[in-house]
């Protein structure tokens, strides 16, 4: 005999799985759709993570990836040259108070020709070639230009703090990506080795359960509950090595070296394709059906 708190347990249970995974269904929907979006392409596979290629390997100490950043982060670099070029146009704008000297320099020729009375000489007139050069300084002392001069200065000091702060605001940044990619990707390497032991010890305890309800010593809300713990298990130590390679990505992103041959090293940690389609990850059932419809009265 069942007790009826047992069968209860059990719809219940039953009841929350068909609405997990209907909130699952439509996040996967979503996920390629939105994969569609960044990359203009539908994908109806996915490779999936190969397991048995898949290893781990700390970072560098911390430290030594915030120096590396420092001098390599493309937002910093960026930032610093800002705030160069805002430095440097706070020096032009106070040439303005400065003097300004100018070097003129011209020459000339000029060429007359005489054509005098020719019955008594019988001679030409005279050619006439005058050359003239002239070279100048002129200064000008700018007395006052209506406070043209002070007001730019001043916009580009202000331009100047604030590059200063855009610079300030990067650079923290940069350092938070870095120490919480590190810890995460440190967290990650932890979580998967207590998270594989988890399952170890999870199908075991599966396994005794489902033989002590074979016998009549466990209820079958004992299987459901050993059942779930282990596909959480399972589900925990995907989650942590997804993780473990995205915050990868992310510190070298933030060092300013993610390449082209870090993304094929990731492909080479891939396996078989699996369907993007929930139908073929997760065929429906009826009882699923009825449960979306609202009219579900299908019980275990």
């Amino acid at each position: 005999m069942v007790a009826i708190t047992d069968v209860q347990n059990a719809r219940a249970n039953y009841d929350t799985v068909l609405a997990n995974e209907v909130t699952a269904r439509n996040n996967l929907d979503n996920a390629v759709e939105s994969l569609r979006q960044i990359t203009g392409t539908f994908y109806p596979e996915l490779a999936s993570l190969d397991t048995n290629k898949f290893s781990t390997k700390r970072p560098d100490a911390v430290n030594s990836l915030l120096k590396e950043a420092e001098s390599r982060n493309l937002s910093l670099l960026s930032a610093r040259l800002s705030q160069d070029l805002a430095r440097e146009q706070i020096k032009s704008a106070q040439t303005g108070y400065m003097p300004t000297v100018d070097l003129n320099a011209s020459t000339g020729i000029t060429n007359s020709k005489y054509s005098g009375s020719r019955a008594n000489t019988g001679t030409s007139g005279n050619d006439s070639i005058n050359g003239q050069n002239q070279v100048g300084i002129s200064v000008s002392v700018p007395l006052y230009n209506g406070g043209v001069t002070n007001s730019r200065v001043e916009q580009a000091q202000y331009n100047f703090v604030g590059a200063s702060e855009q610079l300030e605001s990067a650079h923290r940044s940069v350092v938070q990506t870095v120490r919480s990619s590190f810890n995460n990707v440190s967290a990650s390497i932890s979580s998967i080795s207590a998270y594989k032991q988890a399952v170890v010890s999870a199908q075991s305890s599966l396994d005794a359960t489902e033989a002590g309800y074979e016998v009549g010593t466990r209820t079958i809300v004992d299987v459901l509950d050993a059942t779930t713990t282990l596909y959480n298990a399972k589900q925990q130590l995907s989650n942590a090595r997804y993780s473990y390679l995205i915050n990868q990505l992310n510190i070298k992103s933030a060092l300013g070296t993610l390449n082209e041959n870090d993304l094929m090293m990731l492909n080479g940690a891939l396996g078989k394709p699996i369907s993007t389609a929930p139908d073929v990850v997760a065929p429906p059932t009826a009882a699923q059906d009825a449960y979306v419809d609202g009219s579900s009265t299908t019980r275990p």
